[in-house]
């Protein structure tokens, strides 16, 4: 018979309207809904879902009477059922529902079954393997001597795994003697097929390296991953924090990566970390950097010399420049951008003319008004101020441009040009005490750094030179800037064994992590008989 669980889970079939989920990468296309956490409404139910679900509890009712003799009659049942599940995918739903219901044995010779006679495709083999992964205690030895010979068989049919195929034979094959030569295989294979690890792939090998042992390994796979750019799945902090003595190290992995928690892997924290001898809260971190929970202070984040220059020196390459910055740009007008820089640089402020002009839609024809309004604060400040806009603003209202032109520097790009790559360019040519002024997230530009420590680094130094523009009074009296952030939205280490991690803000719709303001939340963590230890300047670009 099949485990008390099937029961339990089959009941919940018959009463419910309840859904298995199957990894996004196993459903192999089929049509499906998913509802975020929160969402009040759920979205309307396809015919496909409804099908599969009727397919599934017939399948599971199946799997209650423990017996594969009639198996072909239950083939033949759930495919006059409904339509997604059909004789092409029967073989490896019929396998992974197994394994959600805890019906491991049924399933295992179900795929002997097929393999025996040849018929194991390679949805079937993936399925497998995913299958004993769950279930690592049913795998022995010869199990495992199966699992390989299957691998060797589909690596001599297929020269190449797709992706899917690739995730699920890894998490069987990490539990396999052959761990060490395979996983960094299957990574290459998709690597050299012109595609990245997914991050359930780097998952799988952080998992495999651990559970042989191998710490050393599991660290070096969880910074390429961290170095991949991939997002960092919850999953990953259960595996690391399963382990033992292991919650400082993994806090200083995350600060040297910059890593801002999702709510779910904050979630993870919040349940596991206890464990390790940590209070974990969450919290609300204030501009000034005081933490509402715990009441301690965060250091203020600074960009080191050797960040910025790394961010100034890539930025400015000229291959970069040329080929995907000043796309819309000609070789003359940035022959004469640079000529102009070296005149007016270094300044303190660099406005983004146009982006300051649209703060108010109700005010938009008096841009330049807006403009003049702006660069007057800055004025009183005393700072030194360049302007970047386009050419149409000389037909502004001469009056408030020639002020702006008498108090700052004016370059303006020809109308066809993009302004931020000017506005960026210039800031970052100036030096690292340089601030600027624009709405704009640079999102896109950013995005152009290609390197994930170069997208961090970036990602801090727009935090800490950005003033957004919130509201401007139609008299000037009231010029509302929010100002650059003190504190970076990545992991701080603060004194007395207290750490303040970064958490998506997902209310904060289309709004990059580091750029959240302060309503976004933090996880609080304080440590308890572990020896502080902050981490060096030296270490946090490992």
């Amino acid at each position: 018979m099949a485990s008390s669980k099937t029961g339990v889970i089959l009941n919940l079939l018959r009463q419910t309207n309840f859904r298995l989920n199957y990894p996004t990468h196993l459903l192999k296309g089929l049509a499906h809904t998913s509802v975020r956490p929160g969402d009040s409404k759920s979205k309307k139910t396809t015919k496909a879902e409804t099908d599969y679900q009727v397919q599934k509890s017939i399948v599971a009712e199946f799997l209650e009477k423990g017996n594969l003799a009639e198996v072909d009659l239950l083939k033949k049942q759930v495919l006059n059922a409904g339509v997604t599940l059909n004789k092409f995918t029967f073989d490896a739903h019929f396998i992974g529902i197994c394994s959600e219901l805890g019906a491991f044995e049924l399933g295992r010779d179900y795929f002997r079954a097929l393999h025996s006679k040849g018929n194991a495709g390679v949805g079937a083999v993936s399925r497998y393997f995913t299958m004993c992964h769950a279930f690592p205690d049913k795998v022995g030895p010869s199990e495992q001597e199966f699992m390989l010979k299957v691998y060797d068989e589909l690596l001599k049919k297929y020269d190449i795994l797709d992706v899917s195929t690739c995730e699920g034979v890894a998490l069987g094959i990490g539990l396999t003697e052959r761990w060490r030569s395979e996983i960094p295989r299957l990574l290459d294979m998709i690597k050299h097929s012109g595609m990245s690890p997914s991050p359930t792939l780097w998952v799988t090998a952080v998992e495999s390296a651990f559970h042989h042992r191998d710490h050393k390994l599991a660290w070096e796979y969880m910074d390429a991953y961290a170095n991949s750019g991939k997002t960092i799945l919850p999953k990953l902090y259960e595996i690391v924090l399963k382990q033992k003595n292991i919650l400082p190290q993994l806090l200083r992995w995350l600060e040297r990566h910059g890593i801002i928690l999702t709510v779910e892997s904050a979630e993870v924290f919040m349940r596991l970390a206890p464990s390790h001898g940590a209070k974990t809260k969450s919290s609300l971190v204030s501009r000034k950097g005081s933490c509402k929970a715990c009441r301690r202070s965060l250091e203020p984040s600074r960009l080191t010399p050797e960040d910025f220059e790394l961010l100034r020196s890539a930025f400015l390459d000229p291959v970069l420049v040329g080929r995907d910055v000043f796309q819309k740009t000609s070789p003359e007008e940035l022959n004469s951008f640079h000529k102009f820089l070296e005149k007016v640089l270094p300044v303190d402020v660099v406005l983004d003319g146009l982006n300051i002009a649209y703060v108010s839609k109700k005010l938009s024809p008096n841009g330049a008004k807006l403009l003049r309004f702006v660069t007057s604060h800055f004025v009183s400040e005393g700072r030194k101020i360049l302007v970047v806009g386009r050419k149409h603003m000389d037909r502004w209202s001469t009056n408030e441009m020639n002020y702006v032109k008498s108090n700052a520097s004016v370059f303006l790009a020809e109308n066809t040009s993009e302004d931020d790559p000017f506005l960026l360019y210039a800031a970052l040519k100036s030096g690292i005490g340089t601030k600027f002024v624009s709405r704009d997230r640079m999102t896109s530009h950013r995005f152009l750094l290609g390197q994930p420590h170069l997208r961090r680094i970036f990602s801090k130094w727009q935090a800490l030179h950005q003033y957004h523009p919130l509201h401007i009074a139609e008299d000037g009296n009231t010029v509302a800037l929010r100002p650059p952030s003190n504190i970076a939205r990545e992991p701080h280490q603060t004194s007395a064994n207290a750490w303040h991690l970064p958490v998506m803000d997902h209310s904060q719709t289309n709004v990059e992590g580091h750029l959240q303001d302060e309503t976004a939340p933090w996880l609080c963590l304080s440590l308890s008989n572990v020896p502080f230890q902050r981490l060096k300047e030296h270490e946090r670009n490992v």
